[in-house]
């Protein structure tokens, strides 16, 4: 279970102030789903789709929920509601560099476009 604060306000401190600041936190039913997205050779894969689904029936029926793409560590988090079924699909496609020829003289076309 995790916990939140109900309200806040605007703090302002002003230069060689310190203020001594107290807050309660309720309960908050929520969940995380996390992970790490790595390649065959176990290397964090960079911008990889990843959608969360949830099931909403016997007929494998998927509710879009969220998505993300995975940060340079291969890493994502969704927020999720307790003890409900989710999906995860993941994709990538890895980016190429083209080799093209003009002229009959080669060169590299950049990965950006």
């Amino acid at each position: 279970m995790g916990y939140k604060i109900v309200h806040s306000k605007p703090i302002t401190v002003d230069q060689n102030e310190e203020i001594d600041l107290k807050f309660k936190l309720r309960p908050e039913n929520r969940g995380v789903i996390h992970g790490v997205i790595v390649d065959p050779e176990d290397n964090p894969v960079k911008d990889a789709l990843v959608k969360l689904f949830q099931k909403q029936d016997c007929n494998e029926k998927l509710k879009p929920i969220a998505f993300q793409f995975t940060d340079k560590y291969g890493q994502f988090l969704f927020p999720v509601e307790p003890n409900i079924e989710h999906i995860i699909k993941i994709a990538y496609i890895e980016k190429e560099t083209c080799i093209c020829s003009i002229n009959d003289e080669l060169y590299m076309e950049p990965e950006n476009g």
